[in-house]
């Protein structure tokens, strides 16, 4: 403040000041603490993950790599045998490896033995091969990336006694995206899951962008204001708060059984587009009332119609903020499970959405596709899920920058 005007002051209403300016400041500093503890949670989360994902893993490897003829192996039991022919076992050695409970455990752990018939895509040659990233035969040769880190010496020496291999076993890998759901940890992948993630959100963008910036456009544009805009505007406030497990049955009783949909990809797009509605709403409002009017006015005095003032002057100008409200409400749409459980999305799934009824087909989600690995006892599955959650966080942080980037471009200052 201007010495000047501080010289008019009273020593009480000086006093008044200051007392003003420590509470702003203490209430400036304090309104940091919920930015300080999201910031630690997410770090919290990331480090869980990689921890989780990227695995020590104390394993043997190193398969035969021959591929036999179609005609040789009638089923897995044969070319089990083939296998550990081609490693240099004798038919005993075989014979008491596949009989033996703990030994035939191993070995199915350690190759992809319940897919070789589809092994390479080649339709006449099979091939029995030991995993490149292996697993472990127990979970106590298995250690996270930061306990793993700091006790690197003590397995090595670990490894070297029992005769095994150590090495750092990265579930998030180029393959983990590109591979199916599988019932085998170490075949299982997210494709399908993130397949049907990008099928199900573009739906929800296309049906939320329309619905809800028309809707927008006309209780800002073109309603009259009154007791039935005020009590739509309430109602939209609310309706932004519910819980989305109400939205989720919702969709099942309206979109599955009421329309027949079934559990398909429109039915959960609908029930997604329902959740985000009247956030979308509330931010495109928010963005066209913040186009000053004198805009408007100049339209208008140019002769330009009610629409084309809309059209040309007003969006154009709000599309800063339409476009960013969409975005993290869609981003919020894509780490939704309770409404997708509900309305019928599949946590195990091995076909994505195609073909002419697209609409109509089964999906999964990345959602489901976590909460269905969380969901099993098998350890694998739950580091799977870890890895998971990075790609999904991943999507979300991009989702985020796009929406800064865009802000950041169309943005304008009055």
């Amino acid at each position: 403040m201007d010495k000047a005007v501080k010289s008019l002051l009273s020593a009480e209403e000086h006093r008044q000041l200051k007392a003003r300016q420590r509470r702003g400041e203490i209430l400036r500093y304090v309104s940091f603490i919920p930015v300080v503890l999201a910031l630690v949670l997410i770090l919290f989360v990331f480090l869980t993950n990689i921890n989780n994902s990227f695995v020590w893993q104390l394993v043997e490897r190193g398969g035969s790599g021959e591929t036999f003829a179609r005609s040789e192996v009638p089923n897995a039991e044969a070319a089990f045998k083939l296998e550990l022919a081609a490693r240099g076992m004798t038919p005993e050695e075989i014979e008491e490896t596949l009989t033996d409970p703990e030994e035939r455990r191993k070995f199915l752990l350690r190759n992809r033995a319940d897919y070789l018939l589809e092994a390479n895509g080649e339709p006449n040659r099979v091939v029995v091969y030991t995993i490149d990233r292996g697993i472990a035969d127990d979970i106590d040769k298995q250690y996270g990336y930061i306990q793993g880190r700091q006790q690197k010496a003590e397995l090595e020496a670990q490894a070297q006694e029992e005769n095994l291999d150590l090495f750092l076993n990265p579930l998030l890998d180029k393959e983990f995206i590109s591979r199916n759901n599988s019932a085998k940890p170490q075949m299982a992948g997210f494709h399908t899951a993130i397949i049907g993630t990008l099928w199900v959100i573009s739906l929800v963008i296309i049906i939320s962008t329309f619905i809800g910036v028309a809707t927008a456009i006309y209780l800002e544009e073109y309603a009259q204001k009154g007791r039935f805009s005020n009590f739509l505007e309430v109602n939209l406030r609310n309706l932004a708060g519910v819980p989305s497990i109400v939205y989720g049955i919702l969709g099942l009783y309206v979109f599955v059984r009421a329309f027949n949909m079934q559990k398909s990809v429109i039915a959960a797009a609908l029930t997604l587009s329902l959740l985000i509605l009247p956030v979308v709403v509330i931010a495109a409002r928010e963005a066209i009332r913040a186009v000053p009017d004198s805009l408007r006015q100049a339209s208008y005095g140019l002769g330009a119609t009610k629409w084309q003032t809309v059209s040309r002057v007003i969006l154009p100008n709000a599309v800063s903020g339409i476009v960013t409200g969409i975005i993290l409400a869609v981003a919020r749409a894509i780490g939704e499970t309770a409404p997708l459980l509900l309305v019928g999305g599949a946590g195990f799934i091995t076909t994505i959405p195609g073909g002419r009824d697209f609409l109509f087909d089964s999906y999964s989600a990345m959602p489901l596709q976590i909460y269905s690995y969380f969901a099993t006892p098998d350890q694998a599955f739950k580091e799977i899920a870890s890895a998971g959650i990075l790609v999904l966080l991943a999507i979300l942080i991009f989702i985020y920058l796009i929406a800064f980037v865009i802000r950041a471009r169309f943005t304008r200052k009055w």
